[in-house]
C-alpha cells in the first residue's frame, strides 16, 4: 500500500475516491481521483528518475579505462573578453564520484516520491543539484569548477 497525501486528507492509492478534487487551496491542482491515475503518476516519476541513472550509464559506457587521458571532453569558448573557456572531461579519478551522484541521485529521487506540494519545483532543484554535482566532478577549469560548486550549493 503506497500513502499518497491527497488534498482533502491522505488517502490511500489502493481506495479510490468518490469525488473530485480540482483546484483546491491546498494544492492548486487536479488531484488524482483513483487508483488507475495514481499508478501512471508514480510510474511517470519513477520512469523521470530512471533518467538519471541511464545518463550516468552513458558516462560509464563511453569511458574506456585502458586510456590514462582525460576522455568525453567538451571544450568551448565561453566568455571572449576574459578568455573563459567552458571544459568539461572525465577521467579515472573523476568517474567513482560521477557514477556515485548519479546512483544516489537516483535513489533520492525514487525516495521523494510521496512530495506532491510543488513537485515540479522540488524536481527542478534536484536536476539543478545533479547538474552541478557532475559538473564540480568533470570540470577542467576554476572557474567552472566554482560556478557548478555554487550551483549545487543552491538548491
Amino acid at each position: 500500500m503506497i500513502p499518497w497525501d491527497g488534498c482533502k486528507a491522505k488517502q490511500i492509492a489502493s481506495a479510490p475516491r468518490t469525488e473530485d478534487c480540482v483546484g483546491c487551496k491546498r494544492c492548486e491542482s487536479a488531484c488524482p481521483t483513483d487508483f488507475l491515475s495514481v499508478r501512471v503518476y508514480l510510474w511517470h516519476e519513477t520512469t523521470r528518475s530512471m533518467e538519471l541513472l541511464l545518463t550516468t550509464y552513458a558516462f560509464c559506457y563511453h569511458f574506456q579505462p585502458d586510456d590514462p587521458l582525460i576522455q568525453l571532453v567538451e571544450n568551448y569558448k565561453w566568455i571572449d573578453f576574459f578568455e573563459f573557456h567552458w571544459r568539461l572531461g572525465i577521467d579515472g579519478l573523476s568517474i567513482g564520484p560521477i557514477l556515485l551522484t548519479g546512483f544516489i541521485t537516483t535513489l533520492a529521487t525514487l525516495a521523494a516520491r510521496p512530495v506532491t506540494r510543488d513537485s515540479r519545483l522540488f524536481h527542478f532543484l534536484m536536476l539543478a543539484m545533479y547538474s552541478g554535482q557532475i559538473g564540480s566532478f568533470s570540470s577542467q577549469d576554476l572557474l567552472l569548477f566554482f560556478i557548478m560548486w555554487e550551483l549545487e550549493l543552491i538548491p
